[in-house]
């Protein structure tokens, strides 16, 4: 990447060079590692001899990315790319065929897996004389299955749901209480061999019954359970901005503005139950537009007033208070209003860069939801220019994602303003042409828009209030695999306390009461 003829024999790193030393010390010699976290207090390093620029527009009055060094590759990657899935996330992986038992009802479509790695499949088509060459790309995925000891690989991306796009139904669950075995949990060795196969394998799930898979299946819901209740942010950096002063004894009457500093600790991502989010992302809140009461935000539209609302993420917060550990999201609010509107204030796929800094009174981090106290948006003056921030941020700004079809975002907070919220009223994150996925039209096939089996995928795309579909994360873990960990011992100590024989006519049931 540094040597201009792109020449792989001057590149010095382990795998296209000769060296034994490991990357991370490779990495290190070139100045290219980065630090995990930063230190309360840390700032712009004495030298950034070596370090690689990264170009961006300038953010007003922030500071600071970890250690003052470049954004985390793995939030660039994501978020430039455009990956669906992210690492680690808890997501639905098809089965192709479903696996079949004798009852009607002793199907299962969807296995609960866990994304390990993605790569990029390129197709080139020979053209000939009257046609041009054609390149495909598609997207596919390494997936772990819960409940299974093994790995899938090229999963192809249509083969995968959010984990809140699908669930079980009532009856599927019926019938694994019936053909479960909660031997198998403790005796690995009674674990079928065949794993579950996904769409786009020439495999079949001919030889895994639906009893073979009935227990792994409900210990892979079970984990799933869990893993949905956790919370923990991550990758912190040193946040330094500027905030307003609460306004002075005659300051109001001069219009005099004064500036003090905001120095925090934020962090650029979050685990928030099955789903990683990013800063600069655009995420989907809990209340409808028609809940939103803040004194500055723009009024509703018609159109917009049982839609949902969403925040441009500027940074997530842990803070620590009598009730434990807690969190704060910090960003810029949107709407959804018509495409045919022609208000000034909707905005295109390429916004100005939200600005983290708050007009009118400071909002504390530690406090819970904030209804801002400030003038309202016509009584407000435009706010002097702040002063040249120490360094240059190197954050690269990142465009809105597509809206819904039919609407467009529109800013509802000014420029100048940030809202802080509690983490609780994240919905979780937004997804984008998610009604394209053949999986989905296959589910809500010959429904009506506002029945209940269409509502909650709705809610993922945002044409409807993120309550219909949210996450509600109340425990806290440090790590991602400690989730995972806990999630596994959790779930299999659940079926196999509560796994018990209850008779029922002339058969003898096998039920976990109260688990699933």
């Amino acid at each position: 990447m540094t040597d201009p003829t792109l020449d792989r024999k001057n590149c010095k790193c382990k795998y296209c060079g000769n060296s034994h030393k490991k990357q991370t010390e490779i990495s290190q010699d070139l100045g290219l590692n980065r630090a995990s976290s930063a230190p309360s207090g840390a700032g712009k390093p004495d030298s950034q001899e070596g370090k690689p620029k990264i170009r961006a527009k300038p953010r007003a009055n922030f500071t600071g990315t970890p250690s003052g060094g470049p954004a985390l590759p793995e939030r660039v990657s994501d978020l430039r790319l455009g990956r669906l899935y992210r690492d680690a996330e808890l997501v639905w992986c098809a089965l192709a065929p479903p696996i079949q038992g004798a009852h009607p009802h002793e199907r299962i479509h969807f296995w609960p897996s866990i994304i390990s790695d993605s790569s990029i499949h390129t197709n080139v088509t020979n053209g000939n004389a009257n046609a041009a060459w054609r390149v495909e790309q598609k997207r596919y995925y390494s997936i772990a299955l819960f409940g299974w000891n093994g790995t899938l690989q090229d999963v192809p991306e249509d083969s995968l749901l959010p984990y809140q796009a699908w669930g079980p139904s009532q009856d599927l669950i019926d019938r694994l209480r019936i053909a479960g075995d909660p031997a198998i949990i403790q005796n690995k060795a009674l674990y079928p061999n065949t794993l579950p196969v996904t769409l786009g394998s020439a495999s079949t799930n001919d030889q895994l019954g639906f009893k073979d898979a009935s227990t792994p299946f409900a210990l892979s819901l079970q984990m799933a359970a869990h893993l949905l209740q956790f919370w923990t942010p991550t990758d912190e950096y040193v946040f330094d901005g500027l905030v307003p002063r609460a306004p002075q004894a005659g300051s109001a009457a001069t219009g005099e503005i004064t500036y003090a500093e905001l120095k925090e600790i934020r962090y650029e991502g979050l685990w928030w139950g099955a789903e990683r989010i990013w800063t600069d992302e655009l995420i989907r809140l809990v209340p409808s537009r028609d809940q939103v009461k803040f004194n500055y935000a723009l009024p509703p539209t018609p159109g917009s007033n049982t839609r949902a609302v969403f925040m441009q993420v500027n940074g997530f917060i842990a803070v620590l208070s009598e009730r434990g550990r807690e969190g704060r999201v910090g960003g810029v609010l949107y709407d959804l209003v018509d495409e045919v509107s022609q208000d000034p204030s909707i905005t295109t796929n390429h916004p100005e860069p939200s600005t983290p800094q708050i007009a009118g009174n400071p909002i504390p981090s530690n406090s819970p939801l904030v209804n801002v106290q400030a003038p309202p948006l016509e009584a407000l003056s435009p706010l002097p220019p702040l002063p040249p921030p120490a360094h240059p941020p190197n954050l690269p700004p990142y465009d809105l994602p597509p809206s819904p079809p039919g609407c467009k975002f529109r800013r509802i907070t000014p420029q100048g303003y940030e809202v802080i919220l509690d983490l609780s009223m994240i919905a979780g994150r937004y997804y984008t042409g998610l009604f394209d996925n053949p999986l989905i039209q296959n589910i809500v096939k010959g429904l009506n828009p506002d029945e209940r089996e269409v509502l909650h995928i709705r809610a993922l795309c945002g044409t409807v209030p993120g309550v219909l579909n949210s996450m509600e994360c109340t425990q806290w873990k440090e790590t991602r695999k400690g989730m995972i960990a806990y999630a596994d011992k959790q779930a299999k100590n659940d079926l196999i306390n509560n796994w018990r024989p209850i008779p029922k006519g002339d058969e003898q049931m096998d039920i976990m009461n109260e688990v699933l």
